[in-house]
């Protein structure tokens, strides 16, 4: 298994920027995460308040989590994916390079 470093992260970010600084990596992770939290609470929120609308107990608020966690991971792995394929066309690069 290969371990992922923020200086791999620095070195391999994938829209071209050769090196930034550990506070932009941590800024760029923090937003994935506040990105998940609003998902799941905002699709968490929109079943409650159908759920009051409608009078159901806690159909909807289910469906509004299962809903926020589907489009929170989804979006998770659109910004993870090309930070992970940068890395390994890295270190593709660099094991034929030493040849």
């Amino acid at each position: 298994m290969t371990v992922i470093t923020a200086s791999d992260i620095i070195q391999a970010y994938p829209w071209g920027v050769k090196f930034m600084d550990w506070w932009v990596v941590a800024l760029r992770l923090t937003g994935i995460g506040w990105y998940v939290v609003a998902s799941i609470l905002g699709g968490t929120l929109l079943g409650v308040f159908v759920d009051n609308k409608l009078g159901t107990s806690v159909t909807f608020t289910i469906l509004g989590v299962l809903f926020g966690s589907l489009v929170a991971f989804y979006g998770l792995y659109r910004s993870i994916v090309p930070i992970v394929e940068a890395l390994s066309t890295k270190k593709e690069q660099k094991k034929y390079s030493n040849k």
